[in-house]
């Protein structure tokens, strides 16, 4: 019950907001299920690749996606994906919490010279390379939790929908608020998670 809960907020979440849902989906794995770092971003990289695929159809309905600037983004962090993956299996779960805390802070500013509709829609265009590379990366790993990630997926799917139409109906400057205080909220309670680890 609690993965499909997961899914259905990522989804709304990460269609709202462009961010493909790992950054809902980690969190909440590492906050309600006890899932380590590893698996958790794992299984929530393997899990996105349907909402933001959803997301982007929907987007390019409404001439909200750049092709150009996913591609610029999207291919070079699929070669990233695959890196950063063999580095992940080297460092502490208290490092990984941390560095992902500090990545979210860090993207609390989004700056493509996009509008926020333009930069949501893109970035979930973006997205998608690099899920296959880094699910591809983790599998090889033994990181990924195929039941849990279709699960989540799934449910995910379902309330993409409607994240896109509630971002479709705001402003954009009350969309970046949002966005940014979202971001805010999950990079300091993933920081705080990790500085309890011994």
């Amino acid at each position: 019950m609690r993965l499909v809960l997961i899914g259905l907020v990522a989804g709304f979440f990460s269609a709202l907001f462009g961010v493909g849902g790992g950054i809902i989906v980690v969190p909440l794995l590492l906050l309600l299920c006890r899932w380590t770092a590893h698996t958790a971003t794992a299984t929530s990289l393997a899990a996105i690749g349907v909402t933001a695929l959803s997301g982007v159809i929907t987007y390019a309905f409404h001439g909200d996606v750049s092709v150009k600037y996913a591609a610029l983004v999207g291919l070079p962090a699929a070669v990233g994906a695959v890196g950063g993956t063999t580095l992940q299996q080297r460092l502490r779960t208290r490092t990984i919490e941390l560095l992902f805390a500090a990545f979210v802070l860090g993207t609390a500013v989004v700056a493509l010279g996009l509008s926020q509709h333009d930069a949501t829609g893109t970035s979930l265009l973006a997205i998608l390379p690099t899920v296959v590379a880094g699910t591809w990366r983790q599998q090889r790993y033994g990181n990924v939790r195929w039941p849990a990630a279709a699960l989540i997926g799934v449910a995910a799917a379902a309330t993409a929908q409607g994240g896109v139409f509630l971002a479709e109906s705001l402003a954009d400057r009350t969309l970046r608020r949002l966005f940014a205080a979202l971001l805010v909220l999950v990079a300091v309670q993933i920081a705080w998670r990790a500085s309890r680890r011994d």
